[in-house]
């Protein structure tokens, strides 16, 4: 949705009997077979419910408008829009012919032309950004409290899709997940009520996020707390900063018994591991209110010798970015101060990236280690040393 910035009026496409218009190819209809009372029967098309059926949909999607400006694509679903009358007609005609050339057609009493708002994926479109559906809102304000562990994973995943809205969701998921643990029986307390409602009318109030315009300088706000990580990715326009995504997770047990300077640091590496699509390949200003990491993380500058391994591994990760890093009081830092004090749950593929670092760096340290004192060490003999100058040159 990205793609949409700066658009002010807004068509939705939806296409009849998305799978059956892709035709398989031939050693795929081998594999897609249908058992019938009168035999087997092989699909000439791509039918329903089969395991790639998504990806491979999406991928043929993304492929037919990769290439058209104003217009994105999910599954069957299609956006287009246009800063003008004239460039949105532009963008849509560009796109029908497109889907008209490779034989797609659509399903005309479920599209929606040249609006200034459309509900797209669960969220209202407009020239201001994005936020949760009215209709999305009103069923969560009647959802019943979950009854089983099920019912709370679905829940929590409706609260997850919405995250990005809030920027202070808070510890008020923390009685929630503890009760995920495998050691904690299902019994819903006061205080699990109390976050449930909590959460409810965090969503139900939320703020909109701005479309994000690549041409606006961007802003990553870290900052972490004792028990949990907060970022938020902003850009400066005329207005100040702006958010366009929020983020936070709460911290591992091992995190936990991290030094400050090193709960400090992680907070940055999970805001450009979050949003690294958003922060890859251009530059954007790192803002922290741990000013001893102005100096560790500084582009351009050696880091310190003394600095533990752990700090040297993250500026190692953050030498792939263009960034500036500054110094911000913590009076000045809210926005990412509040989400660090109040997380909303943890991310498991971070946590599991950054587990199976923590093992191979040290592998990787100690195994450069022995090669220089193995060079070292050949330099004292004079035989050896000429086999390793012979084999530097």
């Amino acid at each position: 949705m990205n793609r949409l910035r700066g658009g002010r009026f807004f068509t939705k496409l939806d296409l009849a009997d998305a799978y059956l218009q892709l035709e398989l190819e031939d050693d795929a209809k081998q594999l897609c077979v249908i058992n019938t009372p009168f035999g087997l029967y092989q699909y000439n098309r791509m039918c329903f419910g089969i395991a790639p059926g998504p990806a491979q949909f999406q991928r043929c999607m993304d492929t037919l408008t990769q290439k058209l400006p104003g217009v994105a694509a999910y599954l069957d679903d299609l956006i287009i829009t246009g800063k003008t009358e004239e460039e949105h007609w532009t963008n849509l005609t560009n796109l029908l012919s497109t889907l008209q050339e490779h034989g797609f057609r659509i399903r005309l009493d479920k599209c929606e032309f040249f609006k200034h708002s459309v509900e797209y994926l669960g969220h209202t479109i407009d020239k201001d950004g994005k936020r949760p559906t009215a209709a999305s809102m009103a069923a969560l304000s009647q959802l019943p409290r979950p009854q089983d562990l099920h019912q709370l994973q679905a829940f929590l995943g409706k609260v997850n899709y919405y995250g990005r809205f809030i920027s202070n969701l808070a510890d008020k998921a923390a009685p929630l997940y503890n009760l995920l643990k495998n050691d904690v029986a299902f019994t819903w307390s006061n205080e699990c009520e109390q976050a449930f409602t909590q959460l409810k009318n965090s969503i139900i109030n939320a703020t909109s996020l701005t479309h994000y315009d690549e041409t606006k300088p961007l802003i990553l706000a870290a900052d972490a707390s004792s028990y949990g990580l907060g970022v938020v990715l902003s850009q400066d326009t005329d207005q100040g900063e702006v958010p366009v995504a929020y983020a936070s997770k709460t911290l591992t047990d091992t995190q936990k018994n991290y030094s400050q300077i090193e709960r400090e640091a992680l907070s940055i590496i999970y805001g450009v591991t979050k949003f690294r699509q958003f922060l890859y390949g251009r530059h954007f200003t790192l803002v922290t209110d741990h000013e001893p990491l102005t100096t560790i993380f500084a582009p351009g500058k050696n880091i310190p010798t003394l600095t533990a391994q752990r700090l040297q591994r993250w500026a190692l990760t953050l030498m792939g970015f263009q960034f500036t890093i500054r110094y911000r009081k913590t009076s000045q830092h809210g926005n990412a101060d509040c989400l660090s004090r109040l997380p909303f749950g943890p991310d498991s593929n971070f946590d599991r990236i950054e587990q199976q670092d923590n093992k191979e760096y040290p592998m990787q340290y100690k195994s450069k280690y022995l090669h220089h004192l193995l060079l070292d060490t050949m330099r004292l003999d004079r035989k050896l040393s000429k086999i390793n100058t012979f084999n530097v040159s």
